[in-house]
């Protein structure tokens, strides 16, 4: 009897983790049409979330950044009327949310935390990272294109900078 008692426990142990997991996940979970990203919620939960190096987008932006200006919660009208003015750019971005553009962007500077020390020991001012994440992180409106589609991927600009404890400060971040 007693066996029998400690397997249901372990049993109903692992059914509990599976089904705490599975709510945790859940927030994290975004839509792939541009009309439903926008209608989500922000997520209240953020699970293993990798922090931003120099004090998250925030500190980035008073340094002299702009992803939360201009690439993150724009809906596809403020696309359009962002390449009506701006005839430069070939196409405009944004994260669906502030959590989903820390997020992404977080474990895209973790993932590559060997090249950009390398950067910093380098006399290069600014440096690159193209990352592809394993989930949608926003929406992308190219030129002369009817609608803005779904992606994964996203383009990290840093700049060297002594005004924040890393030696730099993200000059950009966007979807592409």
């Amino acid at each position: 009897m007693k066996t029998q008692l400690d397997r249901l426990k372990f049993f109903l142990g692992i059914l509990c983790s599976i089904a705490s997991i599975i709510i945790l996940f859940q927030s994290a979970i975004v839509p792939a049409s541009a009309q439903q990203i926008f209608s989500t919620p922000e997520p209240t939960t953020v699970a293993l979330v990798l922090r931003i190096p120099g004090g998250g987008l925030d500190a980035h932006e008073a340094a002299g950044g702009h992803t939360l200006e201009k690439h993150v919660g724009k809906t596809e009208a403020e696309l359009k009327q962002r390449l009506e003015t701006d005839r430069q750019i070939a196409a405009a971005s944004s994260f669906t949310n502030r959590s989903i553009a820390e997020a992404a962007i977080g474990e895209a500077i973790n993932r590559n935390e060997r090249a950009m020390a390398s950067w910093l020991r380098s006399r290069e001012n600014r440096y690159t990272i193209d990352y592809k994440a394993n989930r949608i992180v926003g929406i992308t409106l190219r030129r002369r294109a009817s609608r803005a589609s779904s992606t994964s991927s996203l383009k990290i600009v840093f700049q060297r900078s002594n005004k924040l404890r890393p030696g730099y400060f993200i000059l950009t971040a966007y979807p592409v």
